[in-house]
């Protein structure tokens, strides 16, 4: 589900400039989504107990006969005696036996794995809040995607995003990520590399980012241990709290990285900007057509901009 693409890049002196190779930006664009299986499934990764994800099936559904369904639920609500045109999430929770306490076990568990919520005895850490774009329509597209852009403007990698863009899918896309960017890397260096993102205060609460991860030693803590996390400028101004400001702030980039000209820290701004003139095209695309369209025009973008 959360699977990224990755495109390695050849840093030039001009996006070296603007903080490439040590600043990474990443954040979700919805302007960009896919119809998927409105079937409701139960996810969860074993031996990440500790982060859920939304109870849907990913799968696209059948084009030709106007389902809802992927081939495999097809079936499953044929023989249910379910409408596979007709039927949205909604309908399903009533209509299917057991789907309801499917729906709420899922969501149970999605409230006792979330967000830690900071404590009373602290003023400086009041509680942000961030609109993570959970929809109801009556056919179920994708929330869109998460993209990590380097700060020179060189899109590092994109993954769909299910449901809204919750921190629990943003944490395991950008652990993926971490784990092939820091191949390599002494681990005393792994701090002077940062990654911006807007929700970065609720996304460093919750309780997966506490733990260590399944992953071979050194890179088990690499989010505890791992890249210096910081908030995006453009959006700092609109978190209240006082430890955004202080443990979240990107000023952190220029006291690590004094010689930076600049740290674009609006990087995935300027990318959906481009992006945005290929929303109603790729509205209208499959799943499958969808991630291989945006796979090409990013690699043709990568190219333009080493070429600069």
């Amino acid at each position: 589900m959360c699977e990224p693409l990755q495109y390695p890049h050849s840093c030039n002196p001009v996006c070296k400039k603007r903080g490439c190779g040590v600043l990474y930006v990443c954040d979700g664009i919805w302007k960009a989504h896919f119809k998927h299986c409105s079937f409701i499934v139960q996810n969860h990764i074993s031996d990440i107990p500790l982060v859920n994800f939304p109870s849907i099936c990913t799968e696209e559904p059948i084009r030709a006969k106007g389902s809802k369904f992927c081939p495999k639920h097809a079936v499953i609500a044929e023989s249910l005696g379910i409408n596979p045109t007709g039927s949205s999430r909604n309908d399903l929770r009533s209509e299917i036996p057991g789907m309801q306490i499917l729906f709420q076990a899922a969501h149970q568990t999605s409230a006792a794995k979330g967000i830690e919520l900071p404590s009373n005895s602290e003023a400086s850490t009041l509680p942000c809040y961030k609109q993570l774009g959970e929809t109801k329509t009556k056919i179920d597209r994708s929330r869109g995607y998460l993209f990590i852009v380097r700060a020179g403007g060189h899109v590092e990698s994109f993954a769909p995003i299910y449901g809204s863009e919750s921190p629990s899918q943003v944490f395991l896309i950008l652990i993926a990520w971490m784990y092939l960017v820091l191949q390599g890397v002494p681990v005393e260096k792994w701090g002077e590399i940062f990654i911006a993102y807007d929700n970065m205060c609720n996304l460093d609460k919750i309780r997966a980012t506490k733990v260590l991860l399944p992953l071979p030693y050194p890179y088990n803590s690499l989010w505890i241990n791992g890249m210096t996390k910081v908030i995006d400028g453009f959006h700092l101004s609109n978190h209240k709290s006082g430890d955004c400001h202080t443990k979240y702030n990107p000023e952190h980039i220029k006291q690590i990285h004094p010689n930076l000209e600049t740290s674009n820290t609006q990087a995935c701004e300027q990318t959906f900007s481009w992006l945005g003139a290929f929303q109603y095209a790729l509205f209208q695309m499959p799943k499958y057509h969808q991630i291989f369209f945006l796979h090409r025009i990013v690699q043709r973008r990568n190219r333009y901009l080493e070429k600069r």
